[in-house]
């Protein structure tokens, strides 16, 4: 009740409010954009490095599975390690205006009870629409996801275009006890550090990682302003990510009809 003579003395007309409303809903999903696409770089990050330190650094281990079949398998998952923990740190520089961590933000959902007569305040007042503005209009996603376009291709070709053969000798090789045993210590040894259930379901993740970031770039761009500073190079970039996924879709289906060919 205390509350209530402050938010009547603040005066907007029924436009203004309905406008002011829209642009706080706008912001506060376009920060829920940049937010999901900083935390599951996150989360990617930490299941490839499972694939990495767990099933490649103990493949050699099982006597059933030779050098030339850790290659197959894992392909360039080091690299795509070294891309991730750069392009992670880029994103959160990207996006540091708007974004907390899920740590702090834990935090602070357990020490600030937000009232329903606060959120009303955040709606109204012009200041802290305009505060918040103006940390959205210092995101650049669109520019620092940019720069690693060209990296992000190499590094994701050259693990994708070769998906179907490593896939097949996975398959094949988890036909032997041995393999099957030492696939079980991984899995036991990784399923407090992922949620993903075993090793073909980690190697999918990639191709999906990719996939994502076009669905997260197409949802930013549709909430963001003709008149943001970041929304020519978000538009561009999520061009050449569309780009992307059809060269290397266009890669597999070639190296498929080759395989075809030379197996007849």
């Amino acid at each position: 009740q205390q509350f209530d003579e402050p938010i009547k003395s603040i005066s907007l007309d029924p436009e203004e409010k309905e406008a002011a409303e829209k642009l706080a809903k706008r912001l506060r999903h376009r920060g829920r954009v940049i937010q999901e696409l900083i935390d599951t770089e996150s989360v990617y990050l930490k299941d490839m490095n499972v694939v990495e330190e767990i099933y490649k650094g103990t493949a050699e281990a099982c006597p059933k599975i030779e050098p030339s079949d850790v290659k197959t398998i894992f392909r360039n998952t080091d690299q795509i390690v070294a891309f991730s923990t750069m392009f992670l740190d880029e994103l959160k520089a990207a996006g540091a205006s708007v974004y907390s961590p899920r740590l702090q933000k834990s935090r602070q959902s357990r020490n600030i009870a937000i009232s329903p007569t606060d959120e009303k305040l955040s709606m109204t007042a012009p200041h802290i629409e305009e505060s918040d503005l103006d940390k959205d209009r210092q995101t650049r996603v669109g520019e620092y996801f940019g720069r690693h376009l060209k990296e992000m291709q190499i590094v994701y070709t050259d693990f994708l275009k070769s998906s179907e053969q490593a896939s097949a000798r996975l398959t094949t090789l988890q036909a032997d006890s041995a393999v099957k045993v030492w696939l079980n210590e991984c899995n036991h040894v990784a399923k407090d550090l992922t949620a993903a259930w075993d090793l073909d379901a980690l190697l999918i993740k990639p191709v999906q990682r990719v996939t994502r970031y076009q669905l997260l770039l197409k949802q930013l761009l549709e909430l963001t302003p003709d008149d943001h500073p970041d929304r020519h190079t978000l538009k561009s970039t999520l061009a050449e990510v569309g780009g992307l996924l059809k060269s290397i879709d266009d890669l597999k289906k070639r190296i498929d009809t080759v395989n075809k060919i030379v197996g007849r």
